[in-house]
């Protein structure tokens, strides 16, 4: 009797907690700024909320790499612009010859140059992967809004 009593209790415990499905609010408002009528489609099917979850998903993603994008590719811009900064003010003396500061100078300027460069191209893939996840993310959104134009 017991038993059965605590196993009852449980399931409905278990029942009252799970909710997982359902969005936040400020979930809910994201989707409808893309023009779907969230509480419309989820009335008509339960299913739909794997399709907003996976239009928030691929939203997040797109604005991740896009900003983790503009970061390095500031970034190297500033360094590869204050390496070559650091080439061009080389001091030599009138025989051509490079002193050894101007050699440590030089090579300072190199290593920032090259990082700079670096860190651009770094960038560029993350661009392209936040294109593609925004024309995934408009591809949901087109099957659940035909309307829907960005």
């Amino acid at each position: 009797m017991k038993t059965r009593l605590f196993i009852i209790l449980l399931f409905s415990f278990i029942s009252i907690v799970l909710h997982g499905q359902e969005l936040k609010p400020k979930q809910i408002q994201k989707i409808e700024n893309f023009g779907i009528e969230y509480n419309r489609l989820r009335n008509e099917n339960i299913d739909y909320n794997n399709n907003f979850s996976e239009i928030l998903k691929l939203d997040r993603k797109r604005k991740k790499n896009k900003t983790i994008g503009y970061v390095f590719s500031s970034l190297g811009l500033l360094t590869a612009t204050g390496g070559i900064l650091l080439l061009t003010n080389i001091k030599s003396n009138p025989n051509n010859d490079m002193d050894e500061a101007g050699a440590y100078q030089a090579l300072i300027g190199g290593f920032f140059t090259s990082i700079g460069v670096i860190e651009i191209g770094v960038s560029i893939p993350l661009f392209i992967s936040s294109k593609k996840r925004k024309k995934e993310r408009n591809q949901e959104i087109i099957e659940l809004n035909p309307n829907f134009k960005e």
